[in-house]
């Protein structure tokens, strides 16, 4: 009996004695924004932004720099600057300038995928010209300059201007060869010394491609995928700027439903084509030319021209970028492999041909209650 109370002890201060492998946060410095950049000698400079307290116990931000061959020699070379051992636990961003994100960027995704205490969670984007002075901004009203960025990309994503992307969720497409990554674009205005969101950076493949949508495009292409509308606001101009008040032919409206269709099929001739049907319900928010019922229309004419002519605009800009956003080539792979095993995996989403159909099933005025 003594001895089975004894082998108790010894099992019980076992099991309490805690785990080895301790990570003590107050030995960590913690990081919350990560850039990539390319320098002119084709190294990889990295920058870290870390938040540290100063004397009146309020988050102040901390830039630490390093150029190095690959991301992994960057972050040993990082540590070496860090006051205390690197954590990217609670790194929220990965942003990319244009120099670095034209390559491939799996290489740099790497790491972040190896190491089990990386958040997956962390947003990408691609940042026009260099995206280290963007974690360097000094703003009056945020001292945090990870949580500045990371709340205006996510404000772009509740409006449905950009994609919500992050590492997790690209991991499946970057290797899947039948579709395409799109990131936020952002870009940092020198005249404000503020970041705004842009649009939406295409990449073929891996790589980004130079091209991007704007910021009425972005949301349109969201929509054509499928995606619900969230406030995504418009504005455009149906007169003529000859007229004595041009300003009074300038509709705003909001897109409160939508519903996308898409069919894809292959003639004897093995031609792609798809049909693109997007049923779109919209609200004014503003038409000083008068009243809305009255002129309703016209309104509907003028609405569909215009969606249709953007419609138009992206797929141009997609085909350009030879960006598959649709994933036309993972449709044809699942209904259509041997057209899919014969055509040329390089160029086939510029061969596509679109037809795209817009119908505006409804327009509203007034307050929606």
């Amino acid at each position: 009996m003594k001895n089975n109370k004894i082998w108790l002890l010894i099992c019980c201060s076992l099991m309490c004695t805690g785990c080895w492998d301790q990570h003590l946060m107050k030995n960590a410095t913690l990081v919350q924004t990560v850039t990539y950049d390319l320098t002119s000698k084709k190294r990889l400079r990295v920058g870290a932004a870390t938040p540290v307290l100063n004397s009146a116990d309020s988050l102040q931000n901390m830039t630490l720099v390093a150029e190095a061959n690959t991301p992994g020699e960057a972050r040993i070379l990082l540590n070496r600057k860090a006051s205390g051992l690197l954590d990217s636990s609670k790194n929220k961003l990965l942003l990319l300038g244009e120099a670095y994100a034209v390559h491939d960027i799996l290489p740099f995704l790497d790491i972040h995928y190896r190491n089990p205490r990386n958040a997956l969670d962390a947003r990408l984007a691609v940042v026009k010209g260099e995206a280290l002075p963007l974690i360097q901004l000094r703003s009056k009203s945020e001292s945090n300059v990870s949580r500045y960025l990371l709340n205006l990309i996510q404000s772009a994503e509740e409006s449905l201007l950009i994609p919500k992307e992050d590492i997790q969720a690209i991991a499946s497409v970057i290797m899947d060869p039948g579709e395409d990554v799109t990131l936020p674009y952002i870009e940092l205005e020198s005249s404000s010394q503020l970041a705004s969101v842009k649009g939406i950076a295409l990449f073929d493949k891996r790589k980004y491609t130079g091209f991007y949508l704007n910021d009425t495009q972005s949301p349109l292409l969201l929509l054509l995928k499928g995606g619900k509308p969230r406030q995504n606001s418009f504005s455009f101009n149906f007169g003529s700027p000859k007229e004595e008040f041009p300003q009074r032919q300038i509709v705003s409206f909001l897109i409160t439903k939508s519903n996308r269709k898409l069919k894809l099929t292959v003639d004897e001739h093995k031609q792609i084509h798809v049909a693109l049907h997007l049923k779109l319900v919209l609200r004014v928010i503003e038409y000083p030319n008068g009243d809305v019922e009255a002129d309703k229309d016209k309104l509907l004419r003028e609405y569909k021209a215009y969606f249709t002519k953007l419609t138009g605009e992206v797929i141009h800009q997609l085909q350009r970028a030879n960006c598959d956003a649709f994933g036309i080539g993972r449709m044809l792979m699942a209904y259509h492999p041997d057209v899919w095993r014969g055509l040329d995996k390089e160029q086939y989403f510029r061969q596509v041909k679109f037809s795209p159909n817009i119908v505006i099933d409804k327009i509203k005025s007034g307050i929606e209650h």
